[in-house]
């Protein structure tokens, strides 16, 4: 079940992200670059709408793919870092231009960047295994834990298919 949350939360937050992202390369584009301009206070608000909404549209399309989602957890979760420290400080926690939805987009940034994508993803890069995570790498052995049938890989999360670009 922990493989469907994860799917969930990275669909959702694509979703968000995805939409916020299209408004500031698209059609909300000249309001984002003026917000950036005055209560930001950065320089050339249009180029930074442009590479802040790419950056959202990037990592939405990471995170619903489940494709490097840890690299583009921490992408958007300095987003939201900068969103609520400029845009929303001293905003109500709720209402309008609250801080309540960029605080829980950043939780749930935080929490991909510990969990990874989960099994549920288009592109297998990151190994479950113990051995894997402890750095040494099971070279798709997966902890070199038998089964009853002699095959490596029993104990593995990942089934004993590694992304490490090994089979077991």
């Amino acid at each position: 079940m922990k493989s469907y949350g994860l799917l969930a939360l990275r669909l959702t937050m694509g979703a968000v992200f995805l939409y916020t992202g299209y408004m500031k390369v698209g059609p909300g584009h000249a309001m984002a670059a003026g917000m950036m301009e005055k209560m930001v206070g950065l320089p050339a608000g249009d180029v930074w709408a442009y590479i802040v909404g790419i950056c959202e549209l990037l990592g939405a399309a990471m995170l619903i793919l489940g494709v490097f989602v840890r690299y583009a957890a921490v992408v958007l979760g300095i987003i939201m870092i900068v969103a609520i420290a400029t845009v929303h400080r001293g905003a109500p926690f709720m209402g309008n231009n609250g801080y309540a939805l960029p605080l829980v987009l950043l939780g749930n940034c935080l929490a991909l960047i510990g969990t990874g994508a989960g099994r549920l993803r288009t592109w297998k890069m990151e190994c479950h295994c113990k051995d894997c995570k402890m750095g040494g790498g099971c070279g798709g052995n997966c902890g070199s834990k038998n089964d009853m049938n002699g095959q490596s890989g029993a104990n593995c999360s990942c089934g004993g298919n590694c992304g490490c670009g090994k089979k077991a």
